[in-house]
C-alpha cells in the first residue's frame, strides 16, 4: 500500500469514527485498502439510503435474445461423455480428411508447397495424399481443380504434386485438399482387430466391418470411457456414473463353427455391469440386451483414484475370427428423442439458451459424413500436424442433423460452424438440406429419411451458419487451427465472401430463418473491419471477446475482482474493443450484425498461481462476470446473438506446465456425474429467466453508488463504475428485472419504480454466495434461490453483497 493510500484509507476511517459519534451507526460501500473510488458521485453513503431503479416503457431494444452456449465435442474419456450411444465411431468405419493451406514459396502449375508449414514436427507419411482432391480458391489459378497425383514430405514441407492446373497460383492462395482414407483405428487399439471392407451386416448404413481375431484372455476390443481423473486430473473423479436402464447390442458374424465371444461393460477392478458369453450361430446375427443397474453399484467418487469405464469384446474360442458391426451401448430409459443424454437435455432446458453454437469436431468431415447416421459415420480430421501416432483420424463427432433435434427440443436457434474445406456443391446441398421441401431435392429427402419432413428453417427460430472458425488465423505452424485459416481479415473477407454467395444464391436459401456469419478477432478490432470491407455476402460478423486474459495484479481480491467487474462497462466505452468492434462492423453502412461466437474468463497465461486461477473461473466470480459481460453487449452495442464457451469440459492443461490444470472451459462440472453447475452457468441461468421481448430503457438515481477503478490488469484508463446494474424486458404481459450489486462486501438497498400497478405477487429469484470463491466442485454450494414477494409500483428490495436478483411480474 502507497503512502497515499495510507492517507486516503485513514481519513476515511476518521470520518465513519465521527459519524458513527453523531448519528449512531453508519454503513459505507467497500471501504477498502486500496480504495477505489467514490460513492454517491463523492458524497457519503448512508446504510439505509436506497438507489432508485425506475422501470419505463421505453423501448431500448427489440427483440432481446437469451444467452447462448457453446456445445462442444463429445469426449469419450473426460466430462462431454453426453452422447447415449457411448461408443465413438459405432459402425467401425473408416475416416476422412481435408485441409485448407495457403500457397507457399516453391509452388507452380504442377506442384503446391504450404506457405508456413515447415515448422512442424508431425506430419502425415509420404504417399498419405496420393489420390485426393485439390481446388484453388483465390487468386488467378480460382476454380481450378484436380487430383494430388503424388505427396511427399520434402525439404520440410508437404509438397503436392497435382494435376489440371495451368495457371500459376500466387503465394498465399488458398486451397482446399481432401482425402478418404480406408481402414478403422481407434485411440486405444489392442492388435486384434482390422477393418473388413468386403463386409458388413445385412441392411447396414456403413461400408465396412471390424475383424476381432482370437487374443487369448486379452480383449480383441476394448474401448475404455471416463478416465480423465487416472489420466489428466484426479480431482475431476468419476465424470460418468452407470445406472439405469441399459441396452448393448452389436451384429456379429462367426468365420467357422462353434465360436463364442465375450462381452463386458464394466469399471475395471470396481464393478461389472454387464457380462455375458454368447455362443454364435452361422452367418450374420444381431445380439440385444437389456440390463439394469442400480444406484450405487457405481458408487460416485468425486476426487482421487478413479478406475475408468470400458466396454470390452473378445473372441473367446480358441482359433478363428469374428467379423462385428454397428454396436450400441446406450442408456435407454430417457425422455427425449435426442442422441444426447437425457441429464445434458435437462440441464440445458433449465439454461434455456436462446443459441446453441455446434463448434466440435465437425473440420475434415464431408456434408454427407454430417448428415450420416451414427453406424455410417466416418472419423475426420484436418489438422497438417495430427495427433494420432499413424496420422488416422480418429475423431468422431454427433451429427448436424442431431444437433439440429437438440435445438429442436429445446426451441432454440442453432449455430453451426461449416467446414471451409466444403466445395460450392456441398454448401448448395446445405442449404438444401436445411430449406427445402421434402421431395423438391436429394438433400431435402436426405433429412426427411432421417425423421424431419418439415424444413428445418420452418421449425427452427433462427439458423447461424458462420464460414470455419478464427478464420483470420495464420494457417502456420503458430496457429492451433492451423489446416482451416485464411491468414487476415482481407483474405478471409475475399474468400469467404465467394464461398457464402453460394449457399446466398442457392435456390431454396431462406433469407430471413439463416444467418451467415464470418469469425472476427475480439482483441484486433481493426479486424472487423478488414471483413466488413472485403465481404459482401455475410449477415454478420462474430468475435470472442474473452476476459481475464491480461492479469497482472490479482494479490488483493478487491483490487483483482472490481477491476474484473469494472471491464463489461469499459468494454462498452469509448475505450472498449467491444465498442470499436461495433463501430467497425457498422461502418460501411451495410447493417452487419455483431455477434459473440465465445465468451468465457481466458486466465491462461501469466505468472498466477493455478490456486488463484481456479477459484477464480470455477468460482463465484463468473457468475457475476459472464451474464454481466453479455448483458452489456447486449443493451449497450445490440448483440443479441451470444454464446459463452463452453457446457463441458473439466479442466485444461496450462500450455507448458505439464499436469498443472485450469478448471477451464466447462460451465459445467459435468453433466453425467454430479450433474453440478459451476457458477458461471448459474448467472447465465438466472439472467435467462427475466431476458426476452422488448429490452427497456432502466434509470438509476438515489444513492445509485460508484467506484472509480484504477488503470489495472485490462482496464487501461480510470472509469467510473455503479455498484447497482439493472436491466429490464417485457414480454407481453410480463415484465422482469435484473439487479446486479457488485459490491463484494455489503448489501444495497434498491427500491423499484414501476409504470403500472402490478398484479399479485412476483416471483424473486437470487443468486449469490456467502464467500466470493465459493464453488460447486464438491458440493452444490452455489445455487438459484426463488421465492415469492409482494410488488408494488414502488417497492423496495434488499440485493444480498456480490449477488444477482431477477425480479418477474405481470402487468
Amino acid at each position: 500500500m502507497g503512502s497515499n493510500s495510507s492517507l486516503r484509507f485513514t481519513r476515511i476511517v476518521n470520518i465513519i469514527l465521527l459519524i458513527t459519534l453523531i448519528c449512531g451507526s453508519v454503513g459505507v460501500v467497500s471501504a477498502e485498502p486500496w480504495p477505489q473510488g467514490n460513492n454517491n458521485n463523492g458524497n457519503q453513503y448512508q446504510a439505509d439510503d436506497k438507489t432508485i431503479v425506475t422501470v419505463s416503457n421505453e423501448v431500448k431494444m427489440p427483440n432481446a435474445k437469451r444467452l447462448g452456449i457453446n456445445i462442444g465435442s463429445y469426449d469419450q474419456y473426460g466430462a462431454g461423455q453426453y452422447l447415449r450411444n457411448l461408443i465413438p465411431n459405432p459402425g467401425f468405419e473408416a475416416g476422412e480428411v481435408a485441409m485448407l493451406f495457403l500457397v507457399g514459396s516453391g509452388s507452380n502449375t504442377s506442384r503446391l508447397k504450404p506457405n508456413g508449414w515447415n515448422g512442424f514436427w508431425n506430419h502425415h507419411p509420404n504417399g498419405f495424399w496420393d489420390g485426393a482432391q485439390y481446388e484453388i480458391l483465390s487468386g488467378p489459378a480460382r476454380g481450378t481443380s484436380g487430383t494430388i497425383t503424388r505427396y511427399a514430405f520434402e525439404g520440410g514441407n508437404y509438397t503436392f504434386y497435382i494435376n489440371g492446373n495451368s495457371v500459376q497460383p500466387n503465394v498465399k492462395d488458398a486451397v482446399i485438399i481432401r482425402q478418404q482414407v480406408a481402414g478403422y483405428n481407434t485411440e486405444t487399439p489392442t492388435g486384434f482387430e482390422y477393418p473388413e471392407t468386403s463386409e458388413k451386416r445385412p441392411g447396414s448404413p456403413g461400408t465396412q466391418s471390424l475383424r476381432i481375431k482370437s487374443s487369448g484372455w486379452d480383449p480383441g476390443l476394448a474401448i475404455p470411457f471416463d478416465s480423465f481423473a487416472r489420466d489428466a486430473d484426479a480431482s475431476a473423479g468419476k465424470l460418468n456414473i452407470v445406472e439405469g436402464v441399459w441396452q448393448f447390442e452389436v451384429w456379429v458374424k462367426p468365420t467357422t463353427a462353434n465360436q463364442t465371444v465375450e462381452v463386458k461393460f464394466l469399471r475395471h477392478r470396481e464393478a461389472i455391469f454387464f457380462h455375458e458369453v454368447f455362443t454364435l450361430q452361422p452367418g450374420w446375427q444381431k445380439i440385444e440386451r437389456k440390463f439394469h443397474v442400480a444406484p450405487g453399484v457405481d458408487a460416485p467418487i468425486f476426487s482421487g483414484k478413479v478406475n475408468p469405464l470400458a466396454f470390452e469384446l473378445r473372441v473367446a474360442s480358441e482359433n478363428g475370427d469374428i467379423l462385428i458391426d454397428d454396436v450400441e451401448l446406450a442408456r435407454v430409459d430417457n425422455r427425449y428423442p435426442t442422441a444426447f443424454s437425457d441429464h445434458f437435455v435437462e440441464l440445458l432446458k433449465e439454461l434455456q439458451p436462446g443459441v446453441i453454437r455446434n463448434w466440435g469436431h465437425q473440420y475434415g468431415s464431408t456434408l454427407d459424413n454430417q448428415l450420416a447416421e451414427p453406424w455410417a459415420r466416418k472419423t475426420n480430421d484436418f489438422r497438417p500436424n495430427p495427433l494420432n501416432i499413424d496420422r488416422f483420424p480418429v475423431k468422431f463427432h454427433y451429427s448436424l442433423h442431431e444437433f439440429l433435434e437438440l435445438a429442436q427440443v429445446l426451441n432454440t436457434e442453432a449455430y453451426y460452424v461449416v467446414p471451409p474445406t466444403w466445395t460450392a456443391g456441398e454448401l448448395q446441398n446445405l442449404i438444401a438440406y436445411l430449406s427445402a421441401p421434402a421431395g423438391s431435392h436429394p438433400y431435402a429427402n436426405k433429412r426427411a429419411e432421417l425423421g424431419q419432413a418439415a424444413p428445418w428453417t420452418s421449425v427452427l427460430p433462427q439458423i447461424h451458419l458462420e464460414f470455419g472458425n478464427e478464420m483470420w488465423g495464420g494457417n502456420t505452424s503458430g496457429d492451433p487451427f492451423a489446416g482451416g485459416t485464411f491468414w487476415d481479415g482481407y483474405h478471409l473477407g475475399e474468400i469467404a465472401s465467394s464461398r457464402l454467395s453460394i449457399m446466398r444464391n442457392a435456390p431454396y436459401f431462406n433469407a430471413g430463418k439463416t444467418t451467415l456469419v464470418l469469425g472476427g478477432q475480439a482483441g484486433f478490432p481493426e479486424r472487423q473491419l478488414e471483413i466488413e470491407s472485403s465481404s459482401a455476402s455475410h449477415d454478420a460478423i462474430a468475435v470472442a471477446p474473452y476476459y481475464a486474459s491480461h492479469i497482472d495484479t490479482y494479490g488483493n481480491d478487491q483490487q483483482f475482482l472490481m477491476s474484473l467487474l469494472a471491464r463489461p462497462a469499459q468494454q462498452v466505452s469509448d475505450d472498449g474493443k467491444m465498442y470499436k468492434s461495433s463501430n467497425y462492423v457498422l461502418s460501411e453502412g451495410r447493417n452487419t450484425e455483431l455477434s459473440v461466437y465465445e465468451i468465457s474468463s481466458h486466465l491462461t497465461h501469466g505468472n498466477i498461481p493455478t490456486f488463484e486461477r481456479n477459484r477464480l473461473v470455477a468460482g463465484y466470480p463468473m457468475a457475476l462476470l459472464m451474464p454481466l459481460h453479455m448483458l452489456n453487449y447486449q443493451a449497450e452495442l445490440g448483440v443479441r446473438t451470444q454464446a459463452a464457451f463452453t457446457a463441458l469440459q473439466y479442466s485444461w492443461e496450462m500450455p507448458g506446465k505439464y499436469k498443472e490444470r485450469v478448471k477451464l472451459w466447462g460451465l459445467l462440472r459435468d453433466s453425467e456425474a454430479t450433474q453440478r453447475k459451476r457458477p458461471g452457468w448459474l448467472g447465465m441461468e438466472i439472467v435467462n429467466k427475466a431476458i426476452g421481448g422488448n429490452f427497456l430503457v432502466t434509470e438509476q438515481s438515489g444513492a445509485n453508488p460508484t467506484w472509480t477503478q484504477r488503470p489495472i490488469n485490462e482496464i487501461k484508463q480510470p472509469i467510473e463504475v455503479e455498484y447497482i446494474d439493472s436491466f429490464a424486458f417485457k414480454r407481453g404481459n410480463t415484465y422482469s428485472v435484473i439487479l446486479f450489486n457488485l459490491d463484494l462486501n455489503s448489501t444495497q438497498n434498491v427500491e423499484l419504480r414501476l409504470p403500472f400497478n402490478p398484479s399479485g405477487n412476483a416471483n424473486v429469484h437470487t443468486l449469490t454466495a456467502n464467500y466470493i470463491y465459493d464453488n460447486n466442485e464438491d458440493a452444490e454450494n452455489v445455487r438459484i434461490n426463488t421465492t415469492q414477494q409482494f410488488v408494488g409500483r414502488n417497492s423496495t428490495f434488499s440485493l444480498p453483497k456480490h449477488s444477482i436478483t431477477v425480479i418477474e411480474w405481470n402487468q
